[in-house]
């Protein structure tokens, strides 16, 4: 088995750095770069529109990860995201397609909802990301705000179908306020600016879970079972059907259905999140240092089906609202 290197279990905690380029002005995303670029949002994405935040719900936590709201009062994002997070504290969230001048909220933190399976391995791991995904856990955490928070923040829905069993295209919207050049990219210097945070987004189609092993084997057939069920993949920039890859500050952003899934949808990306960016995986090849290219093969997203393992969607009727929820598209 090739070595086969993930991210750490602060993916997402720390403002990593994004490029400053200028964000577009229209309506509409701006046109893909080339995919061997270093400016790309989401590492080869496109440069989300500046109305795209708020028609979906996406939600950037200043300092931490990207998330969206899906309530009056929560806030859904990755499991690996919330550990230094306390009822009491205070967060500062926007919609905002940047960091710069941006309009923030400040909200309190009332209580963190981990998935129960997450937080069992996390004790057993360490925080290891790599052994929560093999073992099938369910990266996926709630906050719960002590306020509702303000009415300019737009709500996402939670859909909790499983898109293969309902026939729907499979194609994903990713968002990520994370980084764009390599998820191995130097923290920023003590004393320099931070660099601005730019929301990327990219269509990506969703990748059989069987194929992971082609690229850089990561999973034993004890392990498979348990993985396709809790996640998705979607291909990362180094695959060979790749345009995207996710990057530290992309984690906990919620993956939305493509706008032509279903008949009659809207014309850009629903609002309708089906998943949470959770991890990616690297093809095990190395530069003449010994690294790796810091650009996925993979990306890893967990999945919020009412069929997956872990009662992924009875926990979530449990800790949001109904209002949360889109029924109507259930099978």
């Amino acid at each position: 088995m090739q070595n086969t290197y993930t991210s750490l279990a602060f993916l997402g905690l720390v403002t990593m750095a994004t490029s400053g380029c200028t964000a577009a002005q229209d309506d509409e995303p701006e046109t893909a770069k080339e995919k061997d670029s270093a400016e790309d949002p989401l590492i080869g994405g496109m440069y989300a529109s500046p109305s795209f935040a708020k028609d979906t719900g996406t939600l950037l936590i200043r300092g931490g990860c990207t998330a969206a709201r899906v309530g009056p009062r929560h806030i859904l994002t990755a499991a690996h995201c919330v550990s230094t997070y306390l009822p009491g504290m205070y967060l500062s969230i926007t919609q905002s397609p940047n960091d710069s001048n941006a309009d923030w909220s400040t909200i309190g933190i009332s209580r963190v909802w981990v998935h129960p399976s997450f937080k069992a391995v996390d004790l057993l791991c360490g925080a290891s990301l790599r052994c929560s995904r093999d073992l099938g856990v369910s990266d996926v955490a709630v906050i719960q705000t002590t306020n509702d928070m303000p009415t300019t923040i737009s709500t996402a829905r939670v859909g909790t179908y499983r898109y293969e069993a309902a026939g729907y295209q499979p194609r994903v919207f990713l968002t990520g306020y994370g980084c764009e050049d390599s998820v191995f990219a130097p923290p920023p210097v003590w004393g320099q600016p931070m660099k601005e945070r730019r929301l990327g987004i990219s269509v990506a189609p969703i990748e059989p879970v069987s194929s992971i092993n082609k690229y850089g084997p990561v999973l034993n057939n004890a392990q498979f079972g348990p993985f396709d069920g809790s996640y998705f993949l979607t291909p990362g920039l180094s695959h060979p059907n790749g345009n995207a890859s996710l990057c530290p500050g992309d984690s906990g952003g919620p993956v939305f259905l493509d706008r032509p899934v279903y008949p009659g949808g809207p014309a850009r990306a629903t609002n309708v999140v089906i998943g949470v960016n959770a991890d990616y995986t690297f093809d095990g090849s190395y530069d003449r240092w010994g690294t790796p290219s810091g650009i996925s093969t993979f990306n890893i997203h967990t999945r919020l089906s009412n069929d997956a393992p872990n009662y992924v969607s009875s926990w979530l009727q449990v800790v949001l609202p109904a209002s949360s929820f889109l029924r109507t598209m259930d099978p």
